[in-house]
């Protein structure tokens, strides 16, 4: 007879050293891109944000009590928008429970799953949708994608990761690059510490260290940028619990380029890459990026993360790019059904004109 479960909220027991002990076991067996959500740290940071609906619940088998999955959520305000350019038609609001890391750390269980989901949307009777903002779109996630009595909605499409493997080590990822690559990333540094002066690479890892990272960001991004990204405080307590680590270049004292970035220790994600326009032609943004590739690898860092879109150097040699969608498991209603019938068939539109109008544009160059 198969295992039958149960889900309960959990927030009352953060200092219960068995479920810890757990939890950082599920942790280290997980395979989610997006593992560090699910952490003690980052649900610790949550609640002490104020994040709206943070709320933790853990699965046990019914009959021995086992710990089998904990499961950490948050609350959000989607929305279904219609865009055409840069302009937002119209949008249909889409209120989700956020299951952090998307792929939850539970059993492969398509049942236990089903379950989950039922009992999501049963607690926020005021959410629309479950909402899994990076699945994987490999195979072993699929069960996670058929939900009872849902409608299955992918927001934006499935859309390319790129990350970059360094559990091998900064020389070996050196290697792959090819001897050209290699003296033009050396050929860069020098040109661009004759030209502006000596090179300092600071890591922001630690609250007494965010000046540095404060003055950067006021020098290096526009207000609205900044309002866009993270506060200062907020990037402060994501330090105090151990996931922020940062880098910032300066030629001489002034700040040349910095990354925004956060990590759990085994992979580094990275949000934001700014340099100062000024140094565009001195690749300033390349020479962070690849210093904070040798200090994550020093660190024993296993890979960089870039998450949704492609950056701007992207190298086929060393870069491994992973499908992953934003999906939204929609109450099975008349309103939802009609809105992400809707929504697709106007994301499709878009793009195919998109798509008409650049092959029409690259004949005429012909």
């Amino acid at each position: 007879m198969p295992p039958t479960y149960l889900i309960a909220a959990a927030r009352h027991r953060l200092q219960d050293p068995l479920l810890l002990e757990r939890w950082q076991a599920l942790l280290a067996a997980s395979s989610s891109p997006e593992r560090i959500y699910q952490t003690p740290a980052y649900f610790a940071y949550a609640l002490a944000n104020g994040m709206a609906g943070a709320e933790l619940f853990t699965v046990s088998e019914s009959g021995s009590g086992r710990l089998v999955g904990v499961v950490p959520v948050l609350e959000r305000a989607h929305s279904l928008d219609f865009h055409a350019g840069a302009r937002r038609l119209a949008a249909l609001s889409m209120p989700s429970v956020v299951v952090l890391g998307s792929a939850p750390l539970l059993p492969p269980n398509a049942a236990l799953w089903r379950q989950l989901c039922r009992f999501l949307l049963a607690r926020y009777p005021h959410c629309q949708a479950v909402s899994l903002t990076a699945l994987p779109a490999d195979a072993a996630w699929r069960p996670l994608l058929r939900a009872p009595a849902t409608l299955r909605h992918v927001l934006h499409g499935w859309r390319d990761c790129h990350t970059v493997p360094l559990a091998a080590g900064y020389a070996a990822f050196l290697a792959q690059l090819g001897s050209k690559r290699r003296y033009n990333l050396k050929r860069q540094l020098r040109i661009l510490e004759e030209q502006r002066g000596a090179l300092t690479l600071h890591t922001i890892t630690e609250p007494r260290q965010m000046p540095v990272l404060s003055a950067a960001l006021a020098a290096l991004s526009t207000p609205q940028q900044r309002r866009q990204w993270l506060s200062d405080a907020s990037l402060l307590s994501l330090a105090e619990r151990g996931l922020l680590l940062c880098y910032v270049l300066h030629c001489e004292e002034l700040p040349a380029a910095l990354i925004l970035a956060l990590t759990d220790g085994r992979v580094l994600h990275v949000n934001n890459i700014l340099h100062d326009s000024a140094l565009a032609q001195l690749s300033a943004g390349t020479a962070i990026l690849f210093m904070a590739m040798e200090d994550a690898c020093q660190r024993g860092l296993h890979a960089l993360d870039f998450g949704y879109g492609s950056p701007a150097h992207s190298y086929q040699s060393t870069n491994v790019t992973q499908r992953r969608g934003h999906v939204l498991l929609l109450r099975a209603n008349l309103r939802n059904y009609l809105g992400s019938v809707a929504h697709r068939l106007w994301c499709a539109a878009v793009e195919w004109a998109r798509t008409t109008n650049a092959r029409r544009w690259r004949a005429r160059m012909r």
